[in-house]
């Protein structure tokens, strides 16, 4: 009867111990399909009806109006445009092969939903929107998958991928997206090049990087409409400038592909005669034009937040070695810990650990006197060795 009530409170034990972790999976999941049904419960976004007839690309937008649903997705379907808050309002442009559209802005103005509007990924309430064109959309939270930097540039062009799965690159296409997006510096400082792995959505990378790849991605795809979303904010002040010169001026407007880039670097905007059409959206959501001439400084210079990265050496310079110390953890940090997490909160945690050691202790201490008792079959033992299993499960849950 002992082994008996071991193995059965042994089974007891490993199955409590899963309940609040299933309590906590089960609410994280109902949560995700309350998500998810809002979201497939939406409307359908209108699909652009593209002019097959023209043979120059080309982008029209119209008394336009770009929002998002409130955050009552629930309370608003059906309701139509009263469900949707707008945020950009009467976007008027029109845009051929060769054009440069800038839009500035403040940030949080509305521009990355104006480019989400372009792109038929959020909500347009009003206005005509019509294009011509493969359209390529570079948005400012790059993302890359789980492979090498060659594969996360060319993988989405379809004609590098042959019938059985081997990945052809153009070379001479590649090394131009390389350098007109400034990554052959980067490229030569990794030990691999290329064939260089990024891990799961470029973890490895720094942030000017990924974009970086991004960008040239959809350089590769040799689109008809670029829209990027300020790209040149992830990078320092020579990449940025680099980067509009010959990737934006240089390589996309003299093939005569449509740019839309919305940026708050004014300094590449300024007196530019490669600017087309500059357009700002004041802080009520109106979309205005603004004379490129007379254009003054009213936006936030853009903040460097990467280094691009120019010879080994200077790389490995700059890494700082970590101190590690070794030994006991001293009283003084003790301390530091105990007064950053509460003393209260420390005690309390202190006297549960000691009672569950107590637990583990008395459980088997309890074992043994039950084992050499004169009446091992009372049902005494048994009552005991369980209220004691029990309150070892709680307080390890």
């Amino acid at each position: 009867k002992i082994f008996t009530s071991l193995l059965w409170f042994a089974l007891l034990q490993s199955s409590m111990v899963r309940i609040p972790g299933t309590i906590t999976s089960t609410v994280n999941v109902l949560g995700s399909l309350e998500r998810l049904q809002n979201f497939l419960l939406l409307e359908e976004s209108k699909v652009l009806q593209e002019q097959t007839n023209s043979s120059t690309c080309y982008l029209k937008v119209k008394n336009c109006t770009f929002g998002w649903y409130s955050k009552n997705v629930q309370s608003n379907i059906g309701e139509g445009p009263s469900g949707v808050k707008p945020v950009v309002k009467h976007v008027n442009f029109e845009a051929t092969g060769g054009d440069l559209i800038c839009v500035l802005g403040a940030v949080g103005c509305g521009k990355s939903s104006l480019l989400a509007g372009l792109t038929n990924n959020n909500v347009r309430i009003g206005g005509s929107l019509q294009r011509h064109g493969k359209i390529a959309f570079v948005n400012q939270r790059p993302w890359l998958r789980n492979a090498s930097i060659l594969e996360n540039i060319i993988d989405f062009d379809s004609k590098t991928t042959e019938f059985d799965g081997i990945v052809k690159a153009d070379d001479v296409k590649l090394q131009q997206c390389v350098d007109a997006c400034a990554l052959q510096p980067d490229i030569d400082v990794f030990p691999n090049g290329l064939d260089t792995l990024v891990g799961s959505n470029g973890v490895t990378l720094s942030g000017g990087q990924r974009q970086r790849i991004s960008l040239a991605r959809a350089v590769y795809a040799d689109a008809d409409i670029y829209v990027f979303d300020d790209v040149l904010s992830a990078v320092d002040e020579d990449v940025a400038k680099h980067i509009f010169e010959k990737c934006i001026v240089d390589l996309l407007l003299k093939r005569k592909k449509i740019v839309i880039l919305a940026t708050h670097a004014e300094q590449y905007v300024r007196g530019n005669p490669s600017v087309t059409a500059l357009y700002t959206i004041d802080s009520d959501g109106e979309f205005k034009a603004v004379s490129v001439d007379n254009f003054k400084d009213s936006f936030a210079k853009p903040v460097a937040i990467e280094d691009q990265p120019v010879s080994t050496s200077e790389s490995k310079s700059k890494r700082v070695r970590e101190e590690r110390k070794k030994g006991y953890v001293s009283f003084h940090d003790v301390k530091q810990y105990i007064h950053a997490f509460g003393v209260c909160t420390s005690v309390v945690l202190f006297l549960l650990f000691t009672i569950r050691q107590a637990l583990t202790i008395g459980q088997q201490f309890w074992l043994t006197v039950w084992v050499r008792s004169s009446d091992p079959t009372s049902t005494f033992f048994v009552y005991i060795y369980g209220v004691l299993g029990i309150a070892l499960v709680v307080l390890t849950a």
